[in-house]
């Protein structure tokens, strides 16, 4: 039986303008801040500054995880060589604790080839 993916998945490149906002609400929320190297706030212009660099780079690739049209989290490739890659997550809070994350991580597993998966 193949499980049911709940979340729609949106390379950072190809956010539309509501999206993109939710995604910068979301990299300024305090909790996930917390756990960014740099937890300084992120203004919105170097918020699309950093979409619009992702188009000319091979070596990262960010993804925005939504439920509907709530923002739920992003998942990350960066260092990509190849076939190998490292990779990052971070869940909104109230998305905390009840497998969003597992779920997510299957999925990039299943579909990524860098990550050992298919595509």
């Amino acid at each position: 039986m193949t499980e049911r993916f709940e979340y729609s998945v949106y390379d950072y490149t190809e956010l539309n303008p509501e999206q993109i906002r939710a995604v910068w609400h979301g990299r300024n929320n305090p909790d996930v801040r917390s756990y960014m190297s740099n937890k300084d706030l992120i203004p919105y212009d170097v918020h699309i500054q950093f979409i619009q660099n992702l188009l000319n780079r091979e070596d990262k690739k960010y993804y925005a995880i939504f439920k509907d049209a709530d923002f739920v989290g992003c998942y990350e490739y960066y260092d990509i060589i190849g076939k190998t890659a490292e990779r990052g997550l971070y869940i909104m809070p109230e998305y905390r604790g009840c497998g969003v994350a597992a779920r997510i991580e299957k999925y990039f597993d299943e579909r990524i080839s860098f990550a050992g998966g298919g595509e």
